[in-house]
């Protein structure tokens, strides 16, 4: 049951328009994410087989809003997650129209500079059109066609204005769907034989590949003792965490039996909790498990909720098992039944961001700080300008390779990697930010006191969280 480490990977292929996150000033006209965003309309009309479109010069993210394909289409996929992909069936020449909405900010040059790659048949058009306001209107247009011998990309390239792009705008991004909160992922799968009917559960010192990457300063302890949950609550408070994301692993697990005394002290002690939905083999499985969670646990005041919602997140396991379909079924027949959710993925697919309510990812540590910043900056600029929650995920440092072979590992280099992993997540400015993690002994990702840190952790995270929450962020 110890979690794999879950980080998006993007494809490759393909129409892409990728998103480069860069920072910087070119004048008085500049926008950032505090003043709003500017819009473009994309027409990308392709017969290659592939074709890639880079677009350099701002932070950007994109959606998808329409697709016409020509008869004889195979293998088409149409995309806009990092970037905007077609991808088709090698040496199929069918036409292709997709239109993209492009959403930019945080601009560093007077241009954008474009670069278009095609494969060696057929053509690619690209119509940029200004989309601040009504009625939309045409600013550039480019064609790619035919070859260049000797490269096999046929790599040709343009520039747009910047004041071309951002004449009628900056535009406005809807209001945010909540406060500004920190929260951790927390694990209660903790057992011991300390408590009547206990057992060692997740961890057993006394086996070595059994136990956890550091070691607890309070020892190895059960997540169904109050005690223990209160010394945690207390903890997090003293860190500046607002809520817990109690892992969850089905009706009348162990998990679940500690989640409802976590409920229980979190409701004496005036704290918040919800859940991390982590896996299912069915949609009907996930109906029957959100329609219990919410009948049994979202009327508690100590249920974290946005405009009377409960709050439910769910893992990378069950958002990339299941279609965009799956998900409106059980989210419609929760609604009909009165049992309406605020949904938060695990993931920054575009199916996702239209999807849920809110978009995170669990684990980013296996990519470089400066490529997380930039993933952060381009996804919470597609999902805030669409009015979706955009929540960051930060973490003091990872070792899970007393559990896995060979594992991975992140050095906490005496707190500079957690200060560079917030300051990367918060130059997003999202809405929430997660902590990765309370209490992940396995990976070694915990805040909670240990042998080896004493509280700089939890102190560490007091000390980033109150800055962040400061009025001037």
């Amino acid at each position: 049951m110890v979690r794999r480490t879950r980080i998006f990977h993007f494809g490759i292929g393909l129409i892409l328009l990728a998103i480069v996150s860069l920072s910087g000033s070119i004048g008085e006209k500049v926008s950032s994410e505090t003043s709003g965003y500017f819009q473009l309309r994309a027409r990308v009309t392709t017969t290659s087989d592939w074709t890639q479109i880079i677009i350099s010069g701002a932070t950007l993210g994109a959606l998808t809003e329409q697709v016409q394909a020509d008869p004889g289409a195979q293998n088409l996929r149409v995309k806009a997650e990092r970037g905007l992909s077609i991808s088709k069936k090698q040496f199929d020449a069918t036409r292709v129209t997709a239109i993209f909405t492009v959403f930019l900010a945080d601009w560093q040059a007077p241009q954008l500079a474009i670069e278009v790659r095609k494969g060696d048949i057929g053509s690619t058009r690209i119509e940029l059109f200004n989309a601040n306001a009504e009625p939309e209107r045409l600013i550039a247009t480019y064609t790619s066609d035919g070859n260049i011998p000797g490269d096999p990309t046929n790599f040709r390239s343009f520039t747009v204005a910047a004041e071309a792009i951002q004449e009628g705008g900056p535009l406005t991004f809807p209001p945010a769907p909540a406060e500004k909160k920190v929260l951790a992922f927390y694990y209660p799968w903790y057992g011991t034989p300390s408590r009547p009917g206990g057992q060692w559960f997740h961890w057993n010192p006394q086996q070595r590949h059994y136990a956890s990457t550091h070691t607890p300063l309070a020892g190895y302890y059960d997540s169904q003792d109050e005690r223990t949950i209160e010394r945690h609550i207390r903890e997090a408070r003293q860190a500046g965490i607002d809520a817990f994301i109690a892992s969850w692993w089905g009706i009348a697990s162990f998990e679940d039996q500690a989640l409802e005394r976590i409920i229980t002290v979190a409701e004496r002690m005036g704290f918040q909790v919800t859940i991390y939905y982590e896996q299912a083999r069915s949609r009907d499985q996930i109906l029957r498990d959100v329609r219990y969670i919410l009948s049994k646990y979202a009327g508690s005041p100590a249920f974290l909720k946005i405009q009377d919602r409960p709050v439910l997140f769910f893992y990378g396991r069950v958002t990339g098992q299941f279609a965009p379909e799956d998900w409106a079924y059980v989210f419609q027949q929760l609604s009909q039944e009165g049992l309406a959710a605020f949904s938060i993925a695990d993931g920054f697919q575009e199916d996702l961001i239209r999807g849920f309510e809110g978009v995170h990812t669990y684990n980013p540590v296996t990519l470089p700080l400066e490529q997380t910043r930039g993933l952060y900056r381009s996804n919470a600029l597609r999902a805030k300008a669409i009015g979706k929650l955009f929540a960051a995920t930060v973490v003091p440092g990872y070792d899970d390779r007393n559990v896995r072979q060979p594992g991975f590992v992140q050095d906490r280099q005496g707190g500079d990697y957690y200060r560079a992993s917030w300051d990367a997540a918060t130059s997003s400015q999202p809405h929430w930010i997660l902590v990765t993690s309370f209490n992940e002994w396995h990976e070694g990702s915990e805040i909670e006191p240990s042998v080896e840190f004493g509280d700089q952790y939890l102190e560490l995270t007091r000390e980033l969280a109150e800055r962040w929450k400061a009025p001037s962020q």
